[in-house]
C-alpha cells in the first residue's frame, strides 16, 4: 500500500496512535529554504527521521522534525560518515538524518546518525589567527572572509617545510593548509593534516631549479 501524505493537523494524530503503539506507514515531507524535515516510520517500526538538532544531553539528541521535537537515543548508534563523525561532534544547529526504531511516542533508539552538516575531505587554506596551543585551535580566514575554527587532536598530523612537526611550531601569521572534517553549521573544521608550505621565495627556488634540471636533459 502507497505510504499517505499527512498534514500537521493529521500528523497530531499519527504521534498519538504511535504513542499507544499502533505502529502506521507514513511518509510527510516539508522542505524549505530553512529547514528540511522528513519522517517515514514503516509497519514493523522501522524509522527513518531527517531534521535539525536542537540541544544534546548525555547522548540523547533532541531533533525537530515533523510533527515537533524528537528525541532520539544516540548511546548505540553508528556515527556517519564513519570515522568522520562521532557524538562529540555534532552540535546543535546541525542538519541529521536518523534511522531506527520507533520506541514511544515521538522517541526513536538510533541505529545510525549521519549528519548532513559535515563535510568529510575539505581543504582550507589561509593564514593563522588567534592561535591557542593549550585548546589546540586557531582560525583562518577563509574564502569570503569568512572565519573558520581548526581544531586538533592527538591524531592530527603537522608537517611544517616538509617535516614532522608540532603545534608548537605553528605560530600566528603563518600561512597553512588544513585538511579534515568541516561542519558547515559551525565553521568548524576537525584536522587530519596540517602543512605549512615553503615561503615564496623557497618555492620560486624550486621552480628554477627543475627548470634548469628539465633544460639540463637536452644539454649534453
Amino acid at each position: 500500500m502507497n505510504a499517505p501524505f499527512f498534514t500537521k493537523a493529521t500528523g497530531v494524530a499519527l504521534a498519538s496512535a504511535v504513542g499507544l503503539g499502533l505502529i502506521v506507514t507514513v511518509a510527510v515531507a516539508q522542505i524549505s529554504s530553512a529547514n528540511r524535515f522528513n519522517l517515514s516510520i514503516s509497519t514493523q517500526g522501522s524509522t527513518r527521521l531527517e531534521g535539525t538538532v536542537t540541544a544534546i544531553s548525555g547522548s540523547t539528541l533532541s531533533v525537530s522534525s515533523w510533527l515537533g521535537v524528537w528525541r532520539v537515543n544516540a548511546g548505540s548508534a553508528q556515527f556517519l560518515p564513519e570515522s568522520f563523525v562521532s557524538l562529540s561532534q555534532i552540535h546543535t544547529g546541525d542538519h541529521v538524518v536518523v534511522r531506527g526504531t520507533i520506541a514511544n511516542g515521538m522517541t526513536v533508539d538510533a541505529k545510525t546518525i549521519s549528519d548532513m552538516s559535515i563535510q568529510t575531505i575539505n581543504r582550507i587554506e589561509g593564514t593563522i589567527n588567534n592561535l591557542s596551543a593549550p585548546a589546540g585551535t586557531f582560525t583562518i580566514n577563509a574564502e569570503n572572509n569568512t572565519q573558520v575554527t581548526i581544531t586538533t587532536n592527538v591524531d592530527t598530523k603537522i608537517v611544517v617545510h616538509g617535516s614532522a612537526s608540532s603545534l608548537a611550531d605553528l605560530s600566528n601569521g603563518m600561512r597553512v593548509v588544513a585538511l579534515g572534517s568541516l561542519n558547515t553549521g559551525t565553521n568548524t573544521l576537525i584536522a587530519q593534516e596540517i602543512k605549512a608550505p615553503l615561503s615564496p621565495v623557497a618555492t620560486a627556488h624550486s621552480i628554477l631549479k627543475a627548470i634548469m634540471d628539465f633544460k639540463g636533459l637536452f644539454v649534453r
